[in-house]
């Protein structure tokens, strides 16, 4: 009797086994296990392919007369395999006479091994991320009509302003320029009627003079002399018909067209996924990691690099760690205050504050060069590192308590400064840590009298929001602050030991580490946005803890199922609003002819 061996997660069939878990998995829990950013390189194989020689199928050759031959040879230079009746077939086999041809089941092992890299990277990161596209892709299906209502609504308003704009030139510019017009051409037959009768004058004199001139030589050729008779015109120069005036009445679609102007369309470049159809928060915190390191002083400020690596700032030294806790390069000139004096880029490059209260960049060859240089009586208490290349440094006057944040460009030119509120009142009393949110938010840890407040403020300085800390738990004092791949903000509260995640409205959401998560007194975190993990130090610990609380959607490793595509959905949308377009013509037509039965009863 067979049993059928079942899926170490549910009850399913097994048809998948993890190389790295040794766990038995069926098609739905591949899907999950795979799409967890934990096991992306974890090895997934059909169960057939859990032993090194497993069953292979017997694969009959598709020629006529070969059906009763199995597929036994490969030709590399021909693509094709075939049987041994096609090489002894001097048609068939002929061609491939001076190829290299080879066994076929070698070949299959080489270039099933050659792929399987490619094929566990398509399967963990590019299908996953295809289907958070098509994910996208409905909303923007069901936006679209209200994209093209607004384009009408827009052609509407324009053809309303067309009207006015056309009634005024009819009221006041038309008549005007018709007036002058008609004054030109009377001014015009004015002339000519001058001009007509003044050279009318002038013929009578001539023939007048003519004839009195008769049987008197001398005087004729006197008058000949005087009124050449060839040169006399036989019309004025300014007797010319007036010009003909016509004017087009018709309207066609291209002149209505040329004055409601075109619709232009921009090409924005190839489709990305966004993070809210890729990614999800969990309901529970999972520990990934921890590094230990020899240190008798306890974490200030992380700023990740990679999953594995990262930079870590201690009171006297700001050090770049693996998981394993190895020391790689080592700085010992960066400021010495609790806060977040440090960051990395986009390319991975290490930023600090120097003990000269400097912006310097780290090499690995173990120079820095300095690339922004401090200002006046500001002191750069911390700084961060923007998406685009740009610096935010918060800095302050101790002396006087005033605070700001500037934004420096790549060349270290000041872009913004950050200071007053919408109001023109302080907005930062003591910003010890800073960063820049996905949708460009300015997020800064702000202190004050033993508690503090996360202050916000969008791109361009405006305020936008202050969060005070969890509502059951008073005595707010942030510390640490970073930001996640759903633009969440992760700040440390020191006063209740907690990590808390506030959306990029303000709102808080919930705490997501505790000391039941085995950390006590959280003070710094650090995010790598490479695949999401959560680096926290703690003010009573030198370890630096791991941890992931966002990972991706479980659904984008479940079966696509045929009824949920894009398709259908449109499909079923369109039929919904054809029946109810048909019920409402039903419902007009029904009210028409109660009207009419009503009007032949009265």
């Amino acid at each position: 009797m067979f049993q059928v061996r079942e899926c170490k997660l549910c009850t399913g069939q097994t048809l998948f086994y993890c190389n790295t878990c040794h766990i038995d998995l069926c098609l739905v829990c591949k899907g999950k296990h795979m799409i967890d950013l934990d096991n992306v390189e974890h090895d997934v194989v059909l169960y057939r392919e859990k032993c090194d020689k497993y069953f292979i199928l017997d694969e009959y050759c598709e020629i006529e007369g070969h059906e009763k031959f199995i597929y036994n040879r490969w030709c590399d230079k021909c693509n094709e395999a075939f049987c041994d009746k096609c090489w002894e077939d001097k048609n068939i086999g002929g061609k491939h006479k001076f190829h290299e041809v080879e066994p076929l089941q070698p070949v299959y092992e080489r270039y099933r091994a050659d792929y399987k890299k490619k094929l566990a990277f398509l399967r963990a990161e590019v299908l996953p991320y295809n289907r958070a596209i098509l994910a996208g892709i409905e909303p923007d299906v069901e936006g679209c009509e209200a994209v093209i209502q607004e384009l009408e609504e827009k052609m509407r308003r324009k053809v309303d302003k067309l009207k006015k704009a056309v009634d005024k030139i009819i009221n006041d510019y038309c008549p005007k320029k018709l007036r002058r017009m008609e004054n030109k051409m009377i001014s015009q037959l004015n002339t000519q009627c001058k001009d007509l009768e003044n050279h009318i004058e002038y013929l009578r004199d001539v023939v007048d003079k003519y004839e009195r001139s008769a049987n008197k030589p001398a005087e004729f050729l006197f008058f000949l002399k005087e009124h050449p008779l060839n040169d006399i015109p036989d019309l004025p120069k300014s007797c010319e018909e007036l010009p003909d005036l016509r004017f087009d009445g018709n309207v066609t679609k291209s002149d209505v067209l040329r004055l409601l102007g075109e619709i232009k369309t921009q090409e924005v470049g190839v489709r990305k996924a966004e993070n809210e159809y890729l990614l999800e928060v969990l309901d529970k915190i999972k520990s990934l990691a921890t590094v230990n390191y020899r240190e008798k002083k306890s974490a200030r400020h992380i700023s990740a690099v990679t999953p594995d690596e990262f930079w870590v700032s201690f009171k006297d030294k700001l050090v770049y760690l693996d998981k394993s806790g190895n020391e790689h390069y080592k700085i010992t000139d960066h400021l010495d205050c609790d806060s977040g004096v440090h960051d990395v880029n986009e390319e991975d490059e290490l930023f600090y504050i120097d003990k000269k209260l400097n912006v310097k960049k780290f090499s690995k060859d173990g120079n820095s060069e300095t690339v922004i240089k401090r200002e006046g009586d500001w002191e750069p208490i911390s700084m961060a590192c923007c998406y685009n290349g740009n610096i935010l440094v918060a800095m302050m006057i101790h002396v006087v308590g005033e605070a700001k944040v500037v934004c420096y460009n790549r060349g270290g030119g000041e872009n913004l400064s950050i200071q007053l509120d919408n109001n023109r009142k302080p907005l930062y009393q003591t910003p010890r840590f800073v960063c820049e949110n996905r949708n460009d938010d300015v997020v800064v840890s702000n202190h004050y009298e033993n508690r503090g407040t996360v202050v916000v403020t969008d791109s361009k300085g405006n305020y936008r929001f202050t969060f005070k800390g969890n509502p059951k738990e008073p005595g707010f004092k942030p510390g640490g602050i970073v930001f996640d791949g759903l633009s969440n903000i992760l700040v440390c509260d020191e006063n209740s030991n907690t990590v808390l995640l506030v959306d990029k409205d303000g709102n808080f959401k919930k705490s997501i580490l505790t000391q039941h998560d085995g950390i006590g007194r959280p003070r710094c975190v650090g995010y790598c946005h490479k695949n999401h993990s959560l680096f926290v130090g703690s003010a009573v610990t030198t370890n630096v803890l791991v941890f992931r609380h966002i990972n991706r959607q479980s659904k984008l490793g479940a079966p696509l199922e045929i009824e949920e595509t894009l398709l259908m959905k449109r499909l079923q949308r369109e039929r919904q609003k054809k029946k109810e377009k048909e019920e409402k013509e039903g419902e007009e037509e029904q009210e028409e002819e109660e009207g009419k039965e009503e009007d032949e009863e009265m």
